[in-house]
C-alpha cells in the first residue's frame, strides 16, 4: 500500500479531546439558547 509508511509515522498525530469538544458545544448552543429566548422575551 503506498504512504503506508508515512500513515504510521502521523497516527496519533491529532488527537481529539471529546470532552473539551462537548464542553465546547454546550456552551456554543447554551449562548444560542439564551440569545434567542431573551430576543423572544424582549418582543412581547
Amino acid at each position: 500500500m503506498a504512504g503506508g509508511g508515512r500513515r504510521e509515522a502521523l497516527d496519533g498525530a491529532i488527537v481529539v479531546d471529546t470532552g473539551q469538544v462537548r464542553g465546547h458545544l454546550d456552551g456554543v448552543v447554551r449562548e444560542a439558547v439564551e440569545e434567542t429566548l431573551n430576543r423572544l422575551l424582549d418582543g412581547e
